[in-house]
């Protein structure tokens, strides 16, 4: 049996997609959550999360590790060869359109002053229920104050701030539709893949942790949340339940 280490944020996106990759492969694991204030410190490589330790050997990347994961469980069929350059490609969109849009939401960017503070606040208050001794309440000030100055100023940057969010989200949904290719899973695959887990923690995020709508909207995406929950059971696990509708 191998030991594996996976080093994590609770709600970091990226983070999220690994996670669902390990329930996926139905392995053990123990995980970490980082201090946000010594993650260098503490993560064996590089200077970003998510990490994982396999053995003694240590990755970062999250679209990496899933490729990793797959050489060493190719019998669960993460990333079944005919479909590879298409999850590819959705795992790139996952990225680039979906997570995006999301830190863009998680912030709220889009919002008024109150409902905005209290998004922010309640990432704070995530960070501290799973740091491992917490954090103090002047950092979970600065990082309400500041967070959209932070590498997430990248991320909502590469969207069109100039529309509105809903209408963007309105598009993302026609976007995944389309990647669903007429199947249960993404690709039009008939089971789930990479590219599902990737999406899964970002368009549930929302219900989950603040008790809203998933971040798409339409019954496509109601139908392809019901068809991982009932393919993967333990899904929501990627969720710590300290989190779950964050006050």
């Amino acid at each position: 049996m191998r030991k594996i280490k996976f080093y994590s944020f609770a709600l970091s996106p990226f983070a999220l997609k690994v996670q669902s990759y390990l329930l996926f492969l139905d392995v053990d694991f123990e995980t970490e959550f980082v201090d946000p204030m010594k993650a260098r410190s503490i993560i064996p490589v590089g200077t970003t999360i998510p990490v994982l330790t396999i053995d003694g050997e240590s990755r970062n990347n999250s679209s990496d590790l899933g490729f990793w994961l797959d050489d060493l469980y190719p019998e669960k069929h993460l990333v079944p060869e005919q479909l590879k350059d298409k999850i590819v490609a959705v795992d790139n969109w996952v990225t680039r359109q979906l997570i995006n849009h999301a830190f863009r939401e998680s912030v709220g960017f889009d919002d008024s002053m109150i409902a905005k503070f209290k998004k922010r606040w309640r990432l704070s208050k995530v960070l501290d229920l799973t740091s491992p001794n917490g954090i103090s309440t002047i950092f979970r000030i600065l990082h309400m104050l500041f967070i959209e100055q932070s590498f997430i100023k990248g991320h909502i940057n590469s969207t069109d701030k100039s529309r509105p969010l809903s209408e963007l989200k309105l598009e993302l949904a026609n976007q995944f539709e389309n990647l669903l290719e007429g199947g249960p899973f993404l690709c039009g695959s008939n089971h789930p893949t990479l590219a599902d887990l990737s999406a899964y923690p970002q368009i549930v995020k929302t219900e989950v942790v603040n008790g809203e709508d998933y971040f798409l909207p339409g019954q496509c995406v109601l139908d392809w949340v019901k068809n991982m929950e009932q393919s993967v059971p333990n899904l929501l696990q990627c969720f710590p339940e300290v989190i779950k509708h964050t006050k």
